[in-house]
C-alpha cells in the first residue's frame, strides 16, 4: 500500500490549491536511483553450467548471449567478478542492452564494469559500449586475460533515459567478450573535454571587479 497525502503548504493566509483528475499507472522505470537491474547477473543464479539466454532484466541480440557460472570450465575458469555469474557474448555484433532512467536530464554519469575475452580463443576480440545509439567507448586490442575494470562516460537524454548497449566488436569468427559487475554513478565532472566557466561568464553580476573565486574554480586564499 501506499498512503498519499496531498498538502497545502502555503504562507498563513487564506491561500488555497485546487487539485483534480488523478491516476496511478506502473512507472516504465523499475529502478530506483542510478542502477540497472541485474547488473551483475545474479537475478540468473539458476545457471548451473550455461545457458544461451537473454539475461533477466536486459534485451539481447536474436543469439550469441550466454549467461555464465562462474567458474565454468568451458568458457574459461574464469571467476565471476562480482556475484555467481557473468554474460558472455558471442562472435561479432552479437549485444545486450538495457535503458536506464529515472536520471537527470543532461547530466553526466560514469558506467563502471569489468570486461575481458574468452581465454584461448585469440587476443583480437573486442567489445563497444553505445548509449542512444552512439558509440562512447571502445576496448583495448587485445584486452588483458582476465577480468579487469573499466569505466564510460555518458550523458543522460532529455528525457533522464540512456539506452546502454554493451556490444561484440571483434573480427567475424567464434570471438566471445566477457562482461560482469556493471555500476552507474553521477560523474564528479559535469563538463567533460572542457572546463567550467572558461570565459568567466558565469560571474557576469560582477559590475567592475570583486574579489573573489570565480565560479567553478579554485584560487588562493
Amino acid at each position: 500500500t501506499a498512503m498519499i497525502r496531498i498538502e497545502n503548504d502555503s504562507p498563513a493566509g487564506d491561500k488555497s490549491i485546487f487539485i483534480d483528475d488523478i491516476s496511478l499507472a506502473v512507472h516504465p522505470c523499475p529502478q530506483t536511483g542510478v542502477s540497472l537491474a541485474n547488473a551483475d547477473f545474479g537475478a540468473d543464479s539458476g545457471v548451473s553450467g550455461f545457458t544461451y539466454v537473454t539475461p533477466t532484466s536486459w534485451q539481447s541480440s536474436a543469439g550469441g548471449v550466454v549467461v555464465v557460472r562462474s567458474s565454468n570450465g568451458p568458457w574459461g575458469g574464469l571467476a565471476a567478478p562480482s556475484g555467481t555469474h557473468f554474460i558472455s557474448i558471442q562472435s561479432d555484433g552479437s549485444w545486450i542492452q538495457q535503458d536506464a532512467c529515472g536520471l537527470t536530464p543532461g547530466a553526466w554519469y560514469n558506467m563502471t564494469f569489468q570486461m575481458t575475452h574468452r581465454p584461448g580463443n585469440g587476443n583480437d576480440e573486442a567489445g563497444i559500449i553505445q548509449v542512444d545509439g552512439s558509440t562512447v567507448w571502445s576496448s583495448p586490442v587485445p584486452m588483458p586475460d582476465s577480468f579487469t575494470t573499466y569505466s564510460a562516460v555518458f550523458q543522460a537524454n532529455s528525457g533522464g533515459t540512456a539506452m546502454i548497449r554493451i556490444e561484440n566488436d571483434s573480427p567475424a569468427g567464434d570471438k566471445s567478450i566477457f562482461i560482469d559487475d556493471i555500476s552507474l554513478a553521477l560523474s564528479t565532472c559535469q563538463s567533460p573535454g572542457s572546463v567550467a566557466n572558461a570565459d568567466f561568464g558565469a560571474d557576469s553580476g560582477v559590475s567592475g571587479y570583486t574579489y573573489v573565486t570565480p565560479t567553478s574554480w579554485q584560487s588562493s586564499e
